[in-house]
């Protein structure tokens, strides 16, 4: 059983939900709580009764297989097409409230030596992950990932994901961990109150 779920925003960085404490503990930011508050009860109001049949098959012993799909305004630096129409000579300038040296600005070179921007699709996983394994009630530690694809969509920024259920011996897991014959593991919590 696979299920696609299509939700509306980005999820946010990891620097952006999510702050460092005593050198080593991350904590979630205000941020990150509201997003994934938002998440959990968009997930539940859209795709309820599947998700309630999704974790039916998986059970307590079948892992969740997920893929996450990126989508971005824009992937590419516009100004990498650009050219500059001056030359100007090496300065200083501010950049975010910061005073930086400015290189030399040559006429008829690009404006950006970069074609494509600094987004990296899985600093966006953690957030996603996490909300997702608190909204299933399931450890990620069942989470096989898939694939982290990033895509370009002017039109809709978004997070699609892809679950399916797949068997934990696929991926070399021995067979008496995954069914328990002698029912020593601890039994399934209840999918949803």
């Amino acid at each position: 059983m696979e299920i696609r779920i299509s939700y509306p925003e980005l999820p946010l960085t990891v620097n952006h939900a999510y702050v460092t404490v005593r050198g080593s503990h991350r904590v979630l930011k205000t941020e990150g709580k509201r997003w994934k508050r938002k998440f959990h009860e968009f997930l539940w109001d859209e795709h309820g009764e599947a998700l309630d049949k999704l974790l039916t098959a998986a059970g307590d012993t079948e892992w969740l297989m997920t893929s996450y799909h990126f989508y971005f305004r824009s992937l590419v630096n516009e100004t990498y097409m650009q050219r500059h129409k001056t030359s100007l000579p090496a300065r200083t300038g501010k950049r975010k409230g910061k005073v930086i040296e400015l290189p030399a600005q040559v006429k008829g070179e690009r404006k950006s030596q970069e074609r494509f921007k600094r987004i990296d699709g899985s600093n966006r996983l953690k957030l996603v992950e996490d909300a997702l394994s608190e909204s299933l009630e399931m450890d990620d530690c069942r989470f096989q990932t898939g694939a982290i694809l990033k895509y370009m969509d002017p039109g809709q920024e978004r997070t699609e994901l892809f679950i399916e259920v797949v068997n934990p011996a696929d991926f070399g897991v021995p067979e008496e961990y995954v069914r328990d014959p002698h029912g020593t593991l601890p039994g399934p919590r209840s999918v949803r109150g």
